[in-house]
Formats: C-alpha cells, sequence, structure tokens
C-alpha cells in the first residue's frame, strides 16, 4: 500500500519492510495463535510484518501551542478510525 501512495505530500515514505520470522523461514501468522474453530471464521490470516519509513512531520514533544497538540492527537484518533472502518468493511 505505501509505494501506491509514495511521492504524495504528508505521507512517509516507505524505507523497508519485511516480514518477521519467529524462527529461521518461519513466518510470524495470527493462524498460529488462533484454533482452529476460530481460523474458520477468519476472514484473513494476518502476516506480521515490520516496516521502515522516513520522517514526516515534527514529533509531538515539539509542538508549539496546545492547540497543535490536540489537532495532532484528533488526527490520530481519526485515522484510527478510518483505518477500523475500513478493515470492518473488507
Amino acid at each position: 500500500m505505501m509505494t501506491l501512495v509514495e511521492g504524495i505530500c504528508g505521507v512517509p515514505e516507505l524505507v523497508d519492510s519485511w516480514m518477521v520470522e519467529i524462527c529461521p523461514g518461519i513466518v510470524d501468522v495470527t493462524s498460529r495463535y488462533r484454533s482452529e474453530e476460530c481460523q474458520a471464521s477468519m476472514k484473513v490470516i494476518r502476516t506480521h510484518i515490520h516496516t521502515v519509513m522516513s520522517l514526516c512531520g515534527r514529533p509531538l514533544t515539539k509542538f508549539r501551542t496546545k492547540r497543535e497538540l490536540v489537532q495532532c492527537i484528533r488526527d490520530i484518533i481519526i485515522g484510527e478510525y478510518i483505518q477500523l472502518h475500513m478493515e470492518s468493511h473488507s
């Protein structure tokens, strides 16, 4: 997904990503931790992936005003809400 939005202003660039292995050659996936009954009802099996992205903006510790801090936190909450909403419809 990050490669599709590469170059858009305000979106961090993907530097690197890899699948997390719990042992050499064994990728960490959700099905490993779920019962067979639970796996049958799972819509997708998720893979544990690490990503490294470029910096985008300033850290929250460097906010200039209380208003700016609250706006940053609001944007994070809105982003999380949108992500949860999208996942529930897939």
